[in-house]
């Protein structure tokens, strides 16, 4: 039997092209309203295990797909049948990044903590999202990832630095996600 378990979605705005389908056996459904079909995209799995080049029961994969207007769930499908949802929530969350929040001046090596406050009208589990940009917004890098607290250690020794650096925050509640910029 398939078991599968969906990660926390992080809708992110973008202008570069969603990931186009490979394959056809495992297919991931955004469904609105009456489960009538909004965007689609499919993929195969290898099951394989790039380490030790052997077969593995245990696959992943992280797919940039279309986010339309008026979805209420998310659905992986296998061969056609679901095989695991998640329902889009009516309310996204807030998120403020606290610190830094701008003006400040990190100079040389060491770790500094990012802290943010976050709440959810429905109650729902947040993960967070931290990413660094060093030209002002116009390109982000990832600095920290489904992170499940309000605070974050970042190495600013293992980052560009830069006159134009932002932090950015993103909220979700599994799939509405929301963003605070320093």
């Amino acid at each position: 039997t398939l078991q599968s378990t969906l990660d926390p979605f992080y809708a992110f705005r973008s202008a570069s092209a969603p990931d186009p389908d490979t394959g056809t056996a495992f297919c991931l459904e955004l469904r609105g309203a009456g489960q009538g079909l909004l965007s689609k995209r499919c993929l195969d799995l290898a099951f394989h295990d790039i380490e030790s080049d052997e077969s593995s029961t245990v696959d992943g994969f992280v797919l940039a797909v279309p986010y339309p207007v008026g979805t209420t769930q998310i659905v992986l499908t296998h061969l056609g049948t679901p095989i695991a949802s998640r329902a889009v929530s009516p309310h996204a969350p807030a998120v403020r990044l606290l610190t830094p929040n701008g003006g400040e001046t990190w100079t040389g090596n060491g770790t500094h903590t990012v802290t943010w406050t976050a709440s959810d009208l429905d109650g729902d589990t947040l993960h967070f999202a931290l990413s660094y940009s060093t030209d002002g917004g116009a390109s982000w890098i990832p600095a920290g990832l489904d992170i499940t607290g309000t605070q974050h250690a970042l190495d600013v020794s293992m980052l560009p630095g830069g006159t134009s650096v932002l932090l950015r925050i993103s909220a979700t509640d599994g799939v509405n996600t929301i963003d605070d910029i320093s």
